[in-house]
């Protein structure tokens, strides 16, 4: 009988000879064995968190519990077991907490209403007319010149109605009405920023107290937004000038048009809001149609999108000037090189693909939020290198077929942890367990990013992994408090103190009541109201912690500055932030959850509660202007003067996942090139929409 590993008789004996009986030894067995055993325990307990390889799933990232937590089953059993009833009522969600909703903190409402009346007097005595309080020199300021837009009145009406400040929200309501005149405004103003402040902030006030001078006033704004859209591909660019209606790509300085994600695509939800209001279907038409194009244009990885939009020629990616023609200029976004972002050019994009879903009931929403969930989720989180109770969203740029994550991630993408928890728990498909623990662990984050300054108070961008004594690479000033590290950037104002965080943290203390998060939602306004308090109102803080600013010379110890009593207040009471978002959302933390309900109101992306379909001013089906989806997104041209074959810019599905052999692609970019040349070559050299129908 041959023994184990055996040689051939015709192998060399002194060879064999030497080796062979090491072999069959059973000690050496034994080793092999154990070294085997714990080479592969290793390799399991050490997750790839910065493996680049898109086609990866990184659930072994998200199993680092954080260690003060407890199990959060204890809390969702308290929730309903069946949340999601689809009707044609639109997404009838049942009570997210079915008991002691009735929960309310007195205490802690009181104090949240006397800061934000603190805040709004000064601004009534000091900037009342204008856009904002300038507290520090007690004067006041405009976004654009010369030209109010009121942003602080609008922006606040609805907080005021909730906090049951009536006398405070007529006087406001007043103002609006009798003097804010968008007829004259003669200047560039932000699309997004406009929409998501002015005209979410009368159809929210609209839908709490019902006066229709709200909702007309919102409809002569819309009315003034709408020639935005009127671009080639139906995708609106950002700056308009609400007076003449000429709009304009954000740069000015680029020869093709381009927009932010998150500014076409953080629209559809006032838009759609209007058209049910309304009746006119126009305003959904051209929000929705907007955010199809985007969808339906060629990107690497399901689900996720380039934060850049290339409007005219439905590309992605960064700008590059590739080619000069006489006198045109021709400039082509290429995805090569492109930046993803859950934070700053796309963060609200994502949140807007389930809040209409919630908003109206369409299944079309839940499908495109779902994938896109789930590839953030793949794709985009991370863990720390060295901090592995640390999950952040960091931006991330692809480039060689390869996504490649930043060690920093920032404060805007905070808002995804209420995010990823009203999507786990309104449907409860899926992964929706996954996404729930992801939600924890983004708020947990965030909250830290807090909880470990001087101030209380988060910073604008956060390094995870940083050395906290390195101080020369892009001009960082850096400290380390416990085991998180603070990056600040010297052209960064710190303070602005952003509500993503306190909106995370809201969603989490409605959706399980686990008493840890109404008191992160304390300790902020405290911490705001000990740092940012003035005479006049609240300012931000040019920074919320200290910084290393070198080293002593003779000890060579680290010397950290400014001193902790001085922290430099900046001469802005931000209408979003110090007088919506961030004093509103710790208040709702406190008041019952029958006050502004989830389950029959959705907040859009600063705050202001809009009802959903089946609920409120929107209980009537009757009333609602239904969209059809295109099956295909078509666009018709004409190229100079001539007509230019019917071209499916797209051509894609809706619902596929976009993902093509690259001949397909090659035969589609040669489509492409073929229509910009001829555009090139055309007298008229321009290219313009001749028949914007849907096909």
């Amino acid at each position: 009988m041959r023994k184990f590993w055996d040689p051939p008789a015709k192998q060399k004996k002194l060879l064999w000879r030497i080796h062979f009986p090491l072999l069959n030894s059973v000690p050496f067995l034994v080793f092999c064995f154990f070294a085997l055993y714990f080479v592969s325990l290793y390799l399991l307990a050490t997750p790839d968190v910065w493996s680049a390889d898109i086609s990866k799933s990184h659930d072994s990232d998200f199993k680092h519990a954080l260690p003060y937590q407890k199990p959060m089953q204890s809390y969702l059993n308290l929730a309903s077991d069946n949340p999601c009833v689809n009707s044609t009522g639109g997404a009838r969600l049942q009570m997210f907490m079915v008991n002691d909703r009735d929960n309310e903190d007195k205490v802690k409402m009181e104090f949240v209403k006397k800061m934000l009346l603190h805040a709004w007097n000064g601004y009534e005595k000091y900037a009342w007319g204008y856009d904002e309080l300038m507290p520090l020199t007690q004067t006041a300021k405009n976004w654009y010149d010369e030209f109010s837009l009121l942003m602080t009145p609008v922006d606040s009406l609805d907080t005021l109605w909730i906090m049951g400040l009536k006398d405070e929200y007529n006087r406001a309501k007043k103002l609006v009405l009798d003097t804010l005149d968008f007829s004259k405004i003669n200047i560039h103003v932000s699309v997004f920023e406009i929409t998501i402040r002015i005209l979410a902030g009368l159809l929210s006030a609209y839908d709490l107290e019902g006066d229709q001078r709200l909702l007309a006033k919102a409809v002569e704004l819309a009315d003034r937004l709408l020639p935005s859209f009127d671009t080639q591909t139906g995708i609106p660019l950002n700056w308009i000038n609400l007076a003449s209606g000429e709009f304009r790509s954000t740069d000015i300085a680029s020869t093709v048009p381009s927009t932010f994600l998150s500014e076409a695509g953080t629209l559809q939800l006032e838009f759609q809001y209007l058209s049910d209001m309304t009746g006119n279907p126009i305003y959904a038409e051209k929000a929705l149609f907007a955010m199809e194009q985007i969808m339906a244009m060629e990107h690497p990885i399901p689900g996720i999108y380039p934060i850049t939009v290339q409007v005219d020629t439905l590309k992605f990616g960064n700008c590059n000037v590739v080619h000069v023609h006489s006198t045109i200029k021709l400039t082509i976004f290429q995805p090569s090189t492109a930046y993803y972002s859950i934070g700053s050019g796309g963060d609200s994009f994502y949140e807007y693909l389930l809040k209409l879903w919630l908003s109206t009931g369409e299944e079309r929403y839940w499908d495109v939020y779902y994938e896109s969930a789930q590839s953030v989720f793949e794709n985009l989180a991370k863990v720390s290198q060295n901090f592995h109770d640390v999950v952040y969203l960091p931006n991330h740029q692809f480039y060689s077929g390869i996504l490649n994550p930043e060690a920093n991630f920032h404060h805007l993408t905070c808002f995804a942890g209420g995010m990823f928890a009203t999507g786990a728990l309104a449907r409860r498909e899926g992964n929706w367990t996954e996404h729930l623990q992801l939600a924890r662990q983004i708020t947990d984050t965030c909250y830290k990013s807090y909880n470990k300054t001087v101030t209380g108070l988060g910073p604008e961008l956060i390094d995870v992994n940083a050395d906290p004594y390195y101080n020369r690479e892009y001009h960082l000033r850096q400290v380390e408090f416990d085991d998180f590290v603070f990056q600040i950037l010297k052209f960064i104002y710190w303070g602005l103190v952003r509500p993503e965080t306190a909106e995370s943290i809201f969603y989490m203390w409605r959706y399980t009541h686990d008493p840890k998060y109404r008191e992160m939602g304390w300790n902020i306004v405290q911490n705001l109201n000990k740092w940012c308090k003035m005479p006049a109102g609240f300012s931000g803080l040019s920074h919320v912690s200290q910084f290393m600013a070198g080293f002593d010379q003779q000890t060579g110890e680290p010397i950290f500055t400014p001193p902790i009593t001085n922290f430099e207040q900046h001469n802005r009471q931000y209408s979003y932030n110090l007088l919506k978002s961030t004093p509103e959302y710790p208040y709702v933390d406190a008041v019952s959850h029958d006050v502004v309900p989830l389950e029959k109101y959705v907040f859009n992306t600063e705050a202001h509660p809009l009802s959903v379909r089946g609920y409120g001013r929107r209980s009537n089906p009757a009333d609602w202007s239904y969209v059809p989806v295109p099956k295909k997104v078509l666009k018709k041209y004409e190229v100079g003067g001539g007509k230019v074959k019917p071209f499916e810019m797209i051509g894609f599905e809706v619902g596929t996942t976009r993902q093509f052999s690259s001949a397909e692609v090659r035969k589609r970019k040669k489509i492409v090139d073929e229509m910009t040349n001829q555009a090139l070559n055309n007298p008229l050299q321009n290219v313009y929409r001749a028949n914007g129908n849907q096909q």
